[in-house]
Parts: structure tokens; sequence; C-alpha cells
């Protein structure tokens, strides 16, 4: 199909903004579906219809007037039904349908009241509609300025509703809002969210949509509610009174606000909880319980599936509460999860707590600088204060809520997390949800009168209670701070690389990325040096690496001293302690082991240091010579070798990719310890089929130089064969740092540089077959594995299929001239059956061989040594 802007087509990526736009009301609507008959009107390509059928509909039609577009939801999107029909004379009996669904289609519309007509004629009394429409006040096509050529009516917010409350008695208008729609959909890390579309009712004229909810009957306008923040108070009014209204303009229809009022005796509060009744759920108490019985019985009424506790004196930053809900979500092991904790001047005040063996408790970076590296990633911890902590309802139930022998306050969020931990749960702490903290507010900071006497009161109590647990615990020394921070048991591991690994754009990189995962999920303790000061771009690389769990260190910027050595005194001191404080130091490629492991040794002699070769460069650069037959590089492949080879020779472990590299890197250095870990490739189980696919695709970028000669030998050499048996054929080129003349030169209407993208699966489940005309190189390619495993046949020479063990014509095509890979490509374009068997034996050749499980092994194996 061609895209004119309305219709969305999501095999075209370049549309991927647009896309999420639509897709999000489809997002929306998924909450009110549940076992209903639905009907979408205007169902354009048909991807949203399907989605709502593998989102619990019971039955879904897709009814869209362009014939085209029906034909292409019926090819692609097979679980619901499609028809072509007219949106203003809908082919279906009256009382028909549980819910309509229709998004963006009013406006496109003459007769757009007979439309309402029409929906209300097929909607069963009881029924729902969800329908959305552009606000006419910002969107583009209004009084902003330009002009939609597809729209004939276009809506202010008044209007809107005047029409709908025209036709049902009931309803209720969202706003969309677009400007958070800037990640790419594709991406698998990505996971949409309605908090990044769902504008609060108090700005919804700054929508860039509306999104309406509209029946005829009492219905539930709401989904079931996710988070109940509940917040215990007694006076502090002005506290109280900041901290609710940070939080309400940011909160998703599907939270409450559930607030204690512990018989509190400023006439402010009851004014203030009495005018916010409508928007939150206030309880009074009759008298004073204390703070742990009044969250007990804020939980009573809670009707979220989380359990979020919250001090009144905090004000939380933006997107605390999401970020929260986030981890959580991704892992049922989780129990509790709770805040970064801050000082109102910025300070550190709690990365997560620590309990030592004599119950004594600790709020890890106390007093620090809130940004060091340390208190910015993910990892489990003792317990989280009670100041911002979310719990699973269902396990604060089955635990009995907070113990009340440790009423009325201290010690009770220690408890619990001791408690949620012996269901076999995990509390973490999550930095990026912040919190501002105004400590000692409510209960004062004096030890020995009020209600902060219970501090030492109830250690006693708790140390009674968990003294089996106490056991395991570190005992009380400032030197066991940083151990005890981080509940991973495993060894510490410090890995060296150039960079933050750009996991979605380059090979190594990706395969970095899955050891990193793997060894986190063994329990070991991760930290990244990365050599370079953050580059553009490394901002997401980082937060997903610290999101796994995995510390990501920077070299600090040292302060010159009255000599000229200090500064590199103050650096040799800074790595030396990373070195000490670390079990295995693990270098990614030879540069960095040359660069930080040699003269190190000498100070951590207990450190096993392991050098990951990646691939063999003085290999590589040996067969680009020989391939170019540049003399000239003999002397730079020399020294290559002798620095690559030196390193080796210093380290406990050294890493080949290939079973190959192995035997050559023993054959030069015969007395090392030689561990092949090979590429790593999850695997995708769902892939398009021969059907719907077309086109040719290359995956590297131009900075690899066997990927910059690749594509150089393909264009000139390969492609205008290729081209004279397959008509109409696209070459796409996927991948980052082409140069403008690179382009120019090659690019045309058949060759394609899309330039980085941060997903290469839109392009491997489009395109019929991946090319890799390697003529050099060294190491396993990951281009190749990466299709495989993603279904999509390959296309290469021996070098591109060189390390993996694979046989021509079972699970690859193997061609190293012009005309042979000419004549494999269109074979395998237009051979369906051997298109299916490449395919096929292709990525059970991969789960076989290179899937995370069977390669964790190898790791496990190298690492548990003794």
């Amino acid at each position: 199909m061609e895209f004119t802007g309305e219709r969305i087509i999501p095999d075209i990526p370049q549309w991927e903004h647009l896309y999420l736009e639509h897709f999000y009301r489809y997002l929306f609507a998924k909450e009110f579906i549940k076992d209903k008959i639905v009907l979408d009107v205007a169902s354009g390509t048909g991807y949203g219809s399907g989605y709502l059928k593998d989102n619990k509909a019971k039955a879904v039609i897709g009814a869209d007037i362009n014939f085209e577009a029906v034909s292409y939801s019926k090819k692609n999107f097979q679980h619901a039904l499609y028809l072509q029909a007219d949106a203003i004379q809908l082919p279906f009996r009256d009382d028909f349908f549980d819910a309509v669904v229709s998004f963006e289609t009013i406006e496109h519309l003459r007769e757009y009241k007979k439309f309402l007509y029409e929906i209300k004629r097929v909607l069963k009394k009881t029924g729902l509609l969800l329908i959305s429409s552009p606000n006419k006040l910002n969107y583009h096509g209004g009084d902003a300025g330009g002009k939609n050529r597809f729209h004939f009516k276009e809506l202010y917010l008044e209007e809107f509703s005047n029409l709908l409350n025209q036709h049902f008695s009931t309803i209720e208008i969202y706003g969309q809002h677009c400007t958070k729609l800037h990640k790419d959909y594709s991406n698998k890390d990505y996971k949409p969210k309605l908090k990044d579309i769902l504008i609060n009712k108090e700005k919804i004229e700054k929508a860039n949509f509306f999104i309406s909810l509209c029946a005829d009957c009492e219905i539930k306008m709401t989904p079931e509610i996710q988070v109940s923040i509940i917040i215990p108070i007694f006076n502090c009014f002005s506290y109280t009174k900041q901290c609710i209204e940070k939080i309400l303009p940011e909160l998703n229809y599907n939270t409450e606000i559930i607030v204690i009022n512990d018989a509190s005796k400023e006439d402010k509060i009851y004014d203030y909880l009495n005018s916010i009744q409508n928007k939150v759920k206030v309880i009074h108490n009759k008298k004073n319980n204390g703070f742990l019985k009044s969250c007990n019985k804020g939980a009573k009424l809670a009707q979220g599936k989380y359990l979020l506790f919250l001090n009144n004196d905090t004000i939380p930053q933006e997107n605390w509460l999401e970020n929260l809900v986030e981890i959580v979500e991704k892992n049922e092991k989780i129990g509790a999860v709770g805040a970064k904790l801050i000082y109102p001047d910025g300070i550190l005040q709690e990365a997560g707590a620590i309990i030592f063996n004599d119950g004594s408790g600790y709020n890890y970076g106390r007093n620090d600088d809130q940004n060091k590296y340390e208190y910015n990633y993910v990892r489990e911890v003792d317990y989280c204060s009670g100041a911002c902590l979310l719990v699973r309802k269902d396990v604060f139930k089955k635990i009995g809520g907070f113990d009340e022998k440790f009423s009325p306050a201290f010690y009770e969020d220690t408890d619990l997390c001791f408690s949620i931990r012996k269901l076999g749960y995990k509390v973490m702490y999550q930095p990026k949800s912040k919190v501002i903290h105004f400590e000692g507010a409510s209960c004062g900071r004096d030890l020995t009168s009020g209600i902060k006497k219970y501090q030492e009161i109830n250690k006693t109590k708790f140390v009674e209670k968990w003294k089996k647990e106490l056991i395991h615990q570190y005992p009380h020394d400032k030197k066991n701070v940083s151990l005890a921070a981080d509940r991973q048991k495993g060894k510490k591991i410090l890995f060296f690389y150039p960079h933050l690994p750009s996991y979605d754009r380059d090979s190594g990189a990706f395969r970095l990325f899955n050891i990193l995962k793997i060894l986190i999920n063994e329990g070991h303790r991760i930290a990244l040096l990365s050599d370079n000061q953050m580059l553009e771009g490394e901002k997401r690389y980082k937060e997903k690496m610290e999101e796994l769990g995995i510390m990501v260190i920077k070299i600090p910027e040292f302060k010159k001293g009255n000599f000229i050595s200090t500064r590199t005194l103050q650096r040799k001191r800074f790595i030396k302690n990373l070195y000490l404080s670390h079990d295995i130091l693990w270098f990614v490629h030879y540069h960095m082991a040359y660069k930080y492991l040699d003269s190190r040794k000498k100070y951590a002699k207990n450190v096993r240091y392991i050098t990951d070769s990646v691939d063999l460069h003085f290999l590589r650069e040996q067969r680009e010579s020989e391939l170019l037959n540049d003399k000239n590089k003999v002397k730079k492949i020399t020294r290559t070798k002798k620095k690559e080879l030196s390193v080796f020779k210093k380290s406990d472990i050294v890493i080949a990719i290939t079973e190959k590299e192995k035997q050559i890197i023993n054959k030069e250095c015969p007395d090392i310890r030689v561990e092949v870990i090979t590429n790593i490739h999850p695997i995708i189980k769902n892939h398009k089929n021969f059907n719907g696919r077309e086109n040719l695709l290359f995956i590297g970028g131009y900075l690899h130089c066997p990927n910059s000669n690749a594509v150089k030998y393909f264009v000139s050499e390969i492609f205008p064969l290729i081209r004279t048996k397959i008509k109409n054929i696209t070459f796409y080129v996927v991948g980052g740092e082409y140069p403008n003349h690179f382009i120019d030169k090659y690019s045309n209407k058949n060759i394609s540089f899309t330039g980085p993208v941060n997903s290469t699966q839109v392009y491997l489940q489009k395109c019929k077959v991946l090319v890799a005309p390697l003529r050099y190189g060294a190491g396993m390619k990951g281009k190749v594995g990466e299709a495989m495993s993603s279904g999509i046949p390959v296309v290469t020479t021996s070098i591109g299929a060189e390390g993996m063990g694979l046989i021509d014509g079972e699970n690859i095509l193997i061609a190293d001239t012009p005309e042979e890979f000419t004549d494999k490509v269109a074979i395998i374009y237009h051979d369906k059956d051997l298109w299916n068997k490449i395919s096929i034996n292709g990525k059970k050749y991969i789960e076989t061989h290179f899937s995370p499980e069977i390669v964790g092994k190898s790791i496990k194996k190298m690492i548990d040594f003794e």
C-alpha cells in the first residue's frame, strides 16, 4: 500500500512516530474490550483490530471503505475479521456490538452526524463507544495553521462534547498528547505506557487529540486501579498540601490517592481535605492511631494492584511513580521497590538501606552526592524506607500488612521488607524514582522523646523477631557498607569497554549486552567502566545498563594539584581501588587490556584477568591487506599482533569467539587458557513467512571497514546482475556512519541507506533475504546470526559464514563469486520451499548453538573457577 499520511502502514519505518500516535488509542481501548464483541469502524490497515483481538476481545470486526486497506488487513492481521464497508451505512443489524471503536474517523466525514446515528444503531443498549478526534485548537489543520486535505470537519472541545452528548447520556473525554511519542515502537526494550498520552482533565484543552468514552447506561468508565497511593497524615498542613498538589496533576486515570487523616489538630487540614474530596479518598480517624495502623487501614480500602506508601513530607519528582511501577511490572518476583530519597538541598538521603547483623540500619549514600555512579543503578537491597515504598498488594495481604507490634512507627518498613524476602520476593531500589523528603518533619529527630523514641524500642523487637536471618547479614562496620549495599552474592566483575555498549547498533556490543544479562541473572555483581566520556546519544545506553542492575563507572575528571603528577596519581589511585574491590577484570578488546592490565596487575594479584578478543584484530588486518594487495600495512599488522599477543600472555583467561580463532591463539601462545564464548542470539519466536516479504537487506555500519567494503562490492558487482533476474527490487543498507559522498555515489531508487535505526526487526521481518557479501574480517558475523535467529534466510560468503559451522544449502547459502552469489539470491528469492527450509533450519541451528541458554552454560563454566 502507498502511505498517504492517514492510514498507518506498520511496515513503513519512517512513519514510526505516527504509528505510535495511532497505536496508543488502541492501547487505551484495550482496557475496555475484554470478552466483548467489538466493531472497529475505519479500521485502516487492521493492526488495531488485530491488537484488540489479541488482547482478550471476544471477537473483532474491522470495517474500512478502502478495498486495498481491507486486503492488507486480511493478509497481515488474521486474528480479526475484516470487510469493506461505509462508515455511514454499516452492514450490521441493530443492537449487535458490545463496543464500537472508531479513531480519527469523524473529521473525515461530511455526514458525521449520520455516522454517529449508525454507531448508535449497531451498539447494544449497554454498549460502549470509544472515539477520537483532533483538537481543532491545537491540531495543525485548525487554528494552529496548515490544512489537512483529508479532513472535512475538525472540532473544538465544546463542539466535540456537545455532539456526543446529543447521542449518549454519559460521556468522558480524555486528552491525547503526542509530544512524548519519540521512542521507536519497534524497539523491543520499549513498552508503551498510557501515561505517555493521557493528559490531566484540567489541561485537556492543551491536547492534540481527544479520546472519549460514551454510553447510555451505568458503566465503569475507568479500568481497574493499578496503584493506590496511601498517604497517612498528622498535622503538617503545608507539607501535606505541597505533596498532594505535586502529584495530583501527574496521575493517571488508573491511580487513586487515599489520605488517612490521623486525627490532626489543624483546622487547615480539614478545610484542605474537604476541598479535594472529589479527587482523592479521604478517611478521618476518630483518634490518633499512628503511622503504622493508618497505613494498614488505607491498604484495606485500596483497590490497586500495587500499594504505594508515601509520607506527606515528601515532594515526588517527575516520573517517580512510573519508574517504580515499571520495575515491578517487569519481574513478578519483585515484591517491593523503593525510591531514591533526597534532601531539599539536593544531597542524597537514601539510596536503598542496609541492615547489619546487630539490627542497626544504615541509609546508603547518606549526605553524599546523589549523582555518583554507585547510587544510580537498580539493585536488590535489604530494605527501602517507607517514606516512599511500592508493594504488591497480594504480597502485603499475604504477610498481613505492617506488623502492629511495631506500632506506632519505626522498623515497620524494615520488618515488612524482611517478610517480603522470606516469601521468596525481592526488594529493589530504583534510582530513577526521585523523591525529596523533609526528614523529621512529622516525627522530629529526638530519639529520647515523642514518637522518635520508638526507633530504639522497635529495634529490640526487630532483632528478636529476625535473629535467625540477621546471622547472615554483614557485621556493623563501615568497611562492609559497599558490600552490604547490593544483595547480589555472586562474583564482583568489572568490565572495561571503550564506550557504553550500543547493543542495537553494533554486533560486538550486542554480544556484550547479552553476556552482561546472563551474568546478572546468575547473581553476579557487574560494573562497567566506560573508557571515554559520554558520547552523544549514549544516555539511553547508560540508563539501560543501570536498569539491568549494572553500575556504570566513568573515570572522574581529577583537578590539577600543585604538582603536574597529582592528576595522574589520583587517577591511578582510583583505578587501583576499583581493581582491589573486584574478583574479575574483564577487558573487552585487546586494546583495553593493553591500556589497563599491564601496569596494575602487580597490586591486584588475587584478581582474575580475562581478555575478550571479540575477534582477532591482527587476523582481520592481515586479510584486508591480502584482499586489497596493500603491502604498506605489514608494519601495522605486526604491531597489532605484538600488542594483542602480549596481553593474551598476561591474562588468566583469553576468550575467542570461534574454535578456529582459539586454535590460532593456542598456536601463537601455547601456554595460555583459551575459552570460546560465541555470539549470542535470542530467538525471535514469531516471524513473517515467505508471503508478504520482498527486497534485500544488509545490516552494518560504515566504521567497520569490512562492512563498507562489502557494500561497495555488492552494489558494484552483484546487485546489477541481481536486477536482471529480479525486477523492481530494492536493496536496504541498514546502519549508520556512511559518509555523504558514499551515499551520493551508491544510493538510487533501488538502493536505500536508512541510517541508524533503534531496531533492525522492522527490516528483518519485511525483507526476503539478508545478503552478507563480506570479503574479509575475523570472528563471527553478528548480522548473520541475528538474521537467522529472526527467520530470514542469509546468502553470504565463506568469510561471512566463518566460525559458525554452517552448511551451504542446509541452513544458509554460501557464494564467493558475483555470479554464484547472484544465482543463489535469485533462487531463494523465488523458491518458497527452499526459503522455508533455510529459514526453519537456520533458526533451529541458532537456537541449538548460539542462544543465551546455550552460551550461558559456557560462561557459567568459565566463571565458576576456583
